[in-house]
């Protein structure tokens, strides 16, 4: 006997791995576990990775997780988990590999730029609660905020410590300047790019997503109204690990004028995901 429902999921899951790289079929065990990582908290290592011409590649190791601790880097090359080759497996499928339960261990082999050979790297797994805002004042006039991640809120936090810290921690409530870091920020959720963009922004486009046809463009604006700081002189660092939402919020704030770029330039994800709920509980990743 043959269960119909498993051929249609593999007929499915080719289909969408032919397509291109990043587009994927999510059984509903993955896409639960994507939906928890945009909450901020889930089981695994701490790394963002893409897959880019066959290779699995790390964007950044996410701070204070066991993959940034043991010395993990933006651009290694994962070549092999607990001593087996990644060769033809996809992205899901090496994620899937990575996950396990907290405090089991596990073994990424990486190719290193300049580093002769495989290095390897025993990791102990454990829940990964990622705190994505930092905010702190510098010589009493100045915010930093660091966000590692666009997850679920990240605007409205950014928000409420820029209000909160220039109440309680700058002197006399005269805010000179913000230092916003999004170095190694991997990027998250398109929404949360818009809604950070739209708080330094009073209108005009944040990204435009173009596909195939040409001529289907989709504009996304500038939010009207809420919280809005257009005036403060704005500082975006930016390295070689800050990718997708990240590049739209730094992209947004210097065409506009609004804020200057400083660091290298970043990784290049030029692509929008669109995560399409199915009626099994599972979903197309686009």
């Amino acid at each position: 006997p043959v269960d119909s429902e498993k051929l249609i999921e593999g007929a499915i899951k080719g289909m969408m791995n032919t397509l291109d790289p990043h587009s994927a079929y999510l059984g509903r065990d993955i896409f639960s576990k994507v939906q928890e990582e945009t909450k901020g908290e889930f089981g695994g290592l701490g790394i963002e990775v893409t897959q880019k011409d066959g290779m699995i590649i790390i964007i950044t190791p996410i701070e204070d997780t066991p993959a940034f601790k043991v010395g993990l880097k933006s651009g290694d090359r994962i070549v092999e988990i607990n001593h087996e080759s990644t060769i033809g497996l996809n992205l899901d499928q090496v994620v899937e590999r990575m996950r396990g339960a907290p405090k089991s261990k596990i073994i990424i082999g990486v190719v290193r730029d300049g580093a002769d050979g495989i290095k390897r790297f025993t990791i102990v797994r454990e829940i990964i609660k990622i705190k994505p805002v930092k905010a702190y004042v510098l010589d009493d006039h100045y915010i930093c905020i660091r966000l590692t991640q666009f997850q679920k809120n990240s605007s409205k936090m950014i928000e409420k410590s820029l209000v909160n810290l220039t109440k309680k921690s700058i002197k006399n409530e005269k805010l000179k300047g913000i230092i916003l870091d999004l170095r190694a920020n991997p990027g998250g959720l398109l929404e949360e790019a818009i809604n950070l963009s739209s708080l330094f922004l009073n209108e005009g486009i944040v990204v435009m997503i173009e596909g195939k046809d040409t001529k289907n463009r989709e504009k996304r604006y500038v939010k009207k109204g809420g919280f809005k700081n257009l005036k403060t002189p704005i500082v975006l660092l930016i390295n070689g690990a800050s990718a997708s939402a990240s590049e739209i919020v730094a992209g947004s704030l210097k065409d506009h004028k609004r804020a200057i770029l400083i660091g290298e330039r970043s990784y290049g994800k030029g692509s929008v995901q669109s995560i399409i709920p199915l009626d099994n509980n599972g979903a197309i990743r686009l």
